[in-house]
């Protein structure tokens, strides 16, 4: 997906999602959105829900700090990078989440032993977002 498409859509939905209003009068790809308090710590776990189910990007744990999301062009430029896209992703609201693929066999277990929890530290957003308790 080309970058000025990323950034249109990331704006439209900080706009409609985050915004009293629902318009974007004053946002665009350079307001501040953590210094302006339009990124709050739930609207950050809504806004990487989005980026990965309707844009289809994982962005990792690591990537996740106040300089990669100061602002809507600084967000843009991190994920358009190749490294963030999913294999197997076709298009825009795919849902390409390995989590929600076909089960690999060592994830099939009998119902009688219960499925271990991932650490926070080796599972992706997607994985922790998609376990078995």
């Amino acid at each position: 997906m080309p970058a000025d498409d990323i950034t249109d859509r990331l704006l439209t939905f900080i706009s409609q999602e985050f915004l009293d209003s629902g318009s974007r009068p004053d946002l665009d790809e350079a307001t501040p959105l953590l210094e302006w308090g339009i990124l709050s710590s739930m609207n950050m776990v809504r806004l990487l829900a989005y980026i990965r189910d309707e844009l289809g990007y994982a962005v990792p744990p690591d990537r996740i700090n106040a300089d990669n999301f100061a602002d809507v062009k600084r967000i843009t430029a991190m994920i358009s990078g190749p490294d963030l896209a999913w294999p197997g992703l076709t298009g825009p609201g795919t849902r390409a989440c390995p989590a929600r693929s076909a089960p690999a066999a060592e994830d099939l277990v009998p119902a009688s032993r219960p499925r271990q929890r991932p650490s926070p530290r080796s599972a992706g957003l997607c994985e922790l977002s998609h376990t078995v308790t």
